[in-house]
C-alpha cells in the first residue's frame, strides 16, 4: 500500500481494522438541540456551541 502524507504504518491488515468498527452505545450518547447555523460552514462564532434545548 502507498504512505500518503502523514500515514505512519499500513493499514492492509482489514481483520484488525474491523476490530475498531464497533457501535458506540447509545446510553452514553447525547444530543443537542442547535440553532439551523450550524450547517452552514461559513459561520464561525462562539455562540453555535450554545445549547439551544
Amino acid at each position: 500500500m502507498e504512505k500518503g502524507r502523514g500515514q505512519q504504518r499500513d493499514n492492509d491488515d482489514v481483520e484488525s481494522l474491523l476490530k475498531l468498527l464497533k457501535p458506540y452505545d447509545p446510553l452514553k450518547m447525547r444530543a443537542y438541540k442547535v440553532p439551523s447555523a450550524v450547517g452552514n460552514v461559513r459561520n464561525n462564532f462562539k455562540e453555535l456551541l450554545k445549547d439551544i434545548g
